[in-house]
């Protein structure tokens, strides 16, 4: 890459990825909600019962943490139409999407980075780079293809030197 080249790619969540999220947690939190309106309050775990307020507090905090769950993938959806979803890549740094609660573009400076490395996780690819005052994690499921990202590796590791 030369030193004034900037390289664009398309970087977004699968909708897929979106839908499941929403399922899980809107799904689930239905579940717990009912069990929280008509629960007597008692709850038998395996080697423990809770009861009384304690039940109930426990199944209302399930039930929200699980409507959050789901809001995140409401929050994918309008991501998805409200960013530029793109990672560009300068010679001197790299600009990417935040996460899906925050999606404002963030910027890390390539000649501050410590460390990098690829890691597989259930067959995705996650490219982690760590700079003296950031963390930035991509994962080659949200490129177009695994050719992208793989060039955005290779892109990245030259512009670091």
């Amino acid at each position: 890459m030369s030193t004034h080249e900037k390289m664009e790619f398309n970087y977004k969540p699968k909708w897929t990825s979106i839908v499941f999220i929403m399922i899980i947690g809107f799904g689930l939190s239905a579940f717990a909600f009912n069990e929280a309106v008509n629960c007597s309050g008692v709850i038998e775990l395996k080697n423990s019962t809770l009861s009384g307020t304690t039940g109930h507090l426990y199944i209302w905090v399930l039930a929200v943490a699980l409507f959050l769950i789901g809001s995140l993938g409401v929050a994918g959806i309008v991501s998805r139409f409200t960013i530029e979803p793109k990672i560009t890549l300068d010679s001197n740094y790299v600009s990417v999407p935040g996460p899906i609660w925050s999606p404002k573009h963030r910027v890390h400076d390539l000649s501050k980075v410590v460390s990098s490395k690829t890691i597989t996780i259930y067959g995705n690819q996650l490219f982690e780079i760590k700079t003296t005052d950031s963390r930035l994690s991509v994962a080659s499921s949200n490129f177009d293809s695994v050719d992208h990202f793989n060039q955005f590796v290779a892109a990245t590791t030259v512009a670091r030197r």
